[in-house]
């Protein structure tokens, strides 16, 4: 090896060596990134896992809904029942069920005087009253529920129509009716003409 080659090997070796602190913080750098990601990587898993075990019971909790009902009717009607004992086991029994599944994210639609949303409620009839607003729930037929603020069954309900409303809404009816019977005469009286 010659002199020139030796002085060559030294000066790479002393470029080397003023590299290596750049190279350190640069691999120091990825390793945190990389550190970072596995984290929010091992979190974003366990949330996952987290709402699929949830929307998995779900399918359980849709499927005692009617069991769930029956209760309800039952209870209602319950208080005739001579054996006081059955009833308030009943009643117990109804309790528990309900609490556990509240546990699990299961809650009862409040629709008491609320006013209807399509996304939350089913309307099966409108009843004319004078006491609730027009458009607002005026009676729940059935029970709708949300399960962990998702509703997983509407609230099929009777929708409030006022007798005001209803005639206003009739009112502006007409116009647009008579304006398109108008129109539709106007039309048939120009085709002949053109001919």
């Amino acid at each position: 090896m010659t002199e020139e080659e030796s002085k060559k090997e030294v000066q790479e070796d002393a470029n080397a060596e003023a590299r290596k602190p750049e190279e350190t913080a640069d691999y120091r750098e990825k390793y945190a990134r990389t550190l970072a990601e596995l984290d929010n990587l091992r979190k974003w898993s366990a949330r996952e896992k987290e709402e699929y075990c949830a929307w998995a019971n779900s399918g359980l909790i849709v499927k005692l809904l009617p069991v769930i009902d029956n209760f309800e009717n039952a209870l209602a009607t319950g208080e005739k029942f001579h054996d006081k004992n059955f009833f308030a086991g009943m009643k117990l029994i109804y309790r528990d069920l309900m609490s556990r599944l509240e546990a699990e994210g299961l809650r009862k639609q409040d629709t008491a005087g609320r006013k209807f949303d399509p996304m939350e409620h089913e309307c099966m009839m409108k009843v004319k009253s004078a006491e609730c607003p027009d458009g607002n729930i005026a009676g729940e037929l059935r029970s709708g529920y949300i399960f962990r603020n998702k509703v997983i069954r509407p609230a099929m309900v009777k929708v409030a129509v006022n007798e005001e409303a209803e005639t206003q809404a009739e009112e502006q009816e007409k116009p647009v009716e008579h304006a398109a019977k108008t129109g539709e005469k106007a039309k048939k009286e120009q085709k002949p003409a053109e001919e």
